[in-house]
């Protein structure tokens, strides 16, 4: 079936499940050029705080399905990526071996290391970050990715309520590294090393991507919604209220990243929210000190902002500043020809929040997948390639 769509050009399409929304997008690939298919998205904003997890999965959903009706996708086949509270992520050590033994030791060890009961089922993947030295010896150092199988399968079994038919699940944070790896695969550029942080509604995501190789991953704790509860808290004013606030700064941020104007109500949510954006800032600062001292690498050339929450005004001169290093609102879509579809806003700004579906589409095409993404843990059959763990979903849309 894949092929199929190979030939026609068509790609999955990149289904992205965040803790605030969810973005479906399809792209197509023609004499070497990417187009936008098709693109649908659901926004759940402030409610989603109201909401414990089963009336958000619902209210997603149902999102969903009113949205991808009539918006162009082609086809049903899709990648997807899982919320990141889903996700358990560590870093290990492994002595150097051969994929299949690093394979059989972390299926054998992943669920303790992750923080799995005895009892419980887990889904285990892992990617390889890099090379180390510990002491006089050299060592593996690799990304462990792990997830409750049941929830796995209810996530897949939702996306097959659409009508989809998930071919993966994926982490977030690898589709979104593929998606700004696109013009980083020549043999010159295997050390070129940038960041990538994506700000969500829950968390934020930093990427270390070395050529086009994950070298580093970690889920921060804070997102846009603990910025709106930091607002409305200081300035005694509802989360609605500040949520709409916020989502006005955004839009009034230009495409570099500069404010257009500094209104009272503007400058007094950026001081309510600007210890957060230095707590964030400075989070993130000691991720590149760990992979510089980790790996012994050279710092990142730029960093990326990225994700629905990446032009709160403030952060990326916050982030800069923290780095000393050039940083910019990422351009997932850059190159690729976005004007068959609806992106829900101006196809001239940067749509930033689209870097996780265009990665998982991205992943279709066989040029684009390279180790940068194991195949995920998604409940079912197993098979392998490369030493590395891939599943398909048992269940398939009728």
């Amino acid at each position: 079936m894949l092929r199929e769509y190979l030939q026609t050009g068509h790609l999955p399409i990149g289904v992205d499940i965040g803790g605030g929304g969810a973005r479906l997008l399809q792209l197509r690939k023609v004499k070497g050029a990417y187009t936008v298919v098709a693109a649908a998205r659901v926004d759940l904003g402030v409610k989603a705080d109201e909401m414990d997890v089963e009336e958000r999965r619902q209210s997603l959903f149902e999102g969903l399905k009113r949205k991808i009706i009539g918006a162009g996708f082609v086809g049903r086949q899709c990648f997807v990526a899982a919320d990141d509270s889903l996700l358990r992520v560590r870093s290990v050590r492994q002595p150097q071996m051969p994929r299949e033994e690093t394979d059989r030791a972390i299926r054998l060890e992943g669920s303790e290391r992750l923080g799995f009961d005895a009892g419980e089922t887990a889904e285990i993947g892992w990617v390889r970050a890099g090379e180390i030295h510990q002491g006089d010896d050299l060592r593996d150092e690799l990304i462990v990715v792990g997830a409750k199988a049941p929830e796995l399968e209810r996530l897949v079994d939702d996306v097959c309520e659409l009508g989809l038919r998930p071919l993966a699940v994926e982490p977030g944070f690898l589709a979104c590294g593929r998606t700004f790896s696109r013009a980083y695969r020549r043999a010159s550029d295997s050390n070129v090393v940038r960041m990538v942080v994506d700000v969500g509604a829950r968390t934020t995501g930093v990427v270390i991507l070395r050529g086009c190789d994950v070298v580093f991953y970690k889920s921060l704790p804070m997102g846009g919604a603990r910025l709106t509860e930091a607002a409305a808290e200081q300035l005694d004013m509802k989360p609605e209220t500040i949520a709409e606030l916020r989502r006005q700064r955004m839009l009034n941020v230009e495409q570099d990243g500069a404010r257009k104007h500094d209104s009272r109500a503007d400058r007094a949510i950026y001081d309510a929210v600007r210890p957060l954006l230095e707590e964030m800032a400075g989070e993130v600062a000691l991720c590149l000190r760990y992979y510089m001292v980790t790996f012994r690498g050279s710092p990142p050339e730029r960093a990326l902002i990225v994700g629905g929450h990446a032009r709160e005004p403030g952060l990326k001169e916050a982030i800069g500043e923290a780095l000393h290093a050039d940083t910019e609102i990422g351009r997932p879509l850059e190159g690729i020809d976005t004007s068959c579809a609806s992106l829900a806003m101006d196809r001239r700004g940067d749509l930033a929040e689209w870097s996780v579906a265009a990665g998982l589409s991205l992943r279709g095409d066989s040029s684009q997948t390279a180790d940068i993404a194991p195949d995920a843990a998604g409940p079912a059959t197993q098979q392998r390639r490369d030493g590395q763990t891939t599943r398909t979903p048992r269940r398939e849309a009728a």
